[in-house]
């Protein structure tokens, strides 16, 4: 359980690579409702936009998410 908390608030972010950093000069923000793994993010970021939200249930794509992005998408069900 601590092992999943500190996952949650990144803690872990700095031990490994993240390929898909945000811009730092965004043309446009965007959320990402029912990421995923993070398809329609990775579109939208390859435009010049910055990801200000996202959302996902299924642990496995939030823990997908984190590797790609370095952050884990809301759970707005109980989770």
């Amino acid at each position: 359980m601590v092992a999943e908390d500190a996952f949650q608030m990144n803690l872990f972010k700095e031990f490994f690579d993240v390929p898909f950093l945000p811009l730092n000069k965004p043309k446009f923000t965007f959320i990402d409702l029912f990421a995923g793994i993070g398809g329609f993010r990775m579109a939208m970021q390859n435009l010049g936009g910055k990801c200000v939200f996202s959302s996902e249930w299924d642990e496995q794509a939030q823990r997908t998410y984190m590797l790609n992005y370095g952050e884990v998408p809301s759970c707005l069900l109980p989770c």
